[in-house]
């Protein structure tokens, strides 16, 4: 512990050092940061009661109200996101939503009823966002992608060796030059 906190101290001194502001800081076994528990002990990642609640209340009124600009509906889809990002698979519904705002970014118009579908299923899957660190890797796997005109999805059943390969590339190491 004594070393985790000592290296959390470096880390804060350099992102401070280049004008970057920690959040919440803590070293134990259970932490919540931005609405999100990580626990070390039960090995699970799941959003908190609390940023699950307002997530969906916040839903919830936008589709109460009778029109609501596209910039509106660009900032509930960026905590959408975020909270998706707990079970990833649950960002793959949203496509209509993006040429609505898209489309109507400052006029205050009704959406669009595809894209208040779309709305509406990821609030009722949300209770899905939590992710158990010990699970197998699934024999299923799936492919998804998107673009201006429209999605795909693949499927294909893989050795179990071979999901978990592909599953520990860093997405980021894809990219380099």
């Amino acid at each position: 512990k004594k070393e985790v906190e000592s290296d959390l101290g470096v880390v804060v001194t350099a992102l401070e050092s280049k004008g970057l502001l920690a959040h919440e800081l803590s070293v134990d076994t259970t932490a919540s940061p931005l609405g999100v528990v990580f626990d070390g002990k039960r090995h699970f990642t799941a959003l908190t009661a609390k940023r699950y609640w307002r997530v969906c209340q916040a839903a919830k009124f936008a589709l109460s109200r009778r029109a609501v600009p596209g910039w509106v509906w660009e900032v509930l889809l960026g905590h959408f996101t975020f909270c998706g990002l707990v079970r990833r698979d649950l960002l793959s519904g949203f496509h209509t939503i993006y040429k609505f705002i898209r489309r109507h970014y400052n006029q205050r118009v009704p959406l669009w009823p595809s894209a208040r579908e779309e709305v509406l299923h990821f609030a009722g899957a949300l209770v899905f966002a939590r992710s158990e660190w010990g699970l197998q890797w699934s024999p299923h796997v799936t492919a998804t992608d998107a673009s201006l005109h429209g999605f795909g999805i693949c499927t294909a059943r893989w050795p179990r060796g071979e999901v978990a390969k592909a599953g520990r590339v860093l997405e980021r190491s894809r990219f380099k030059a």
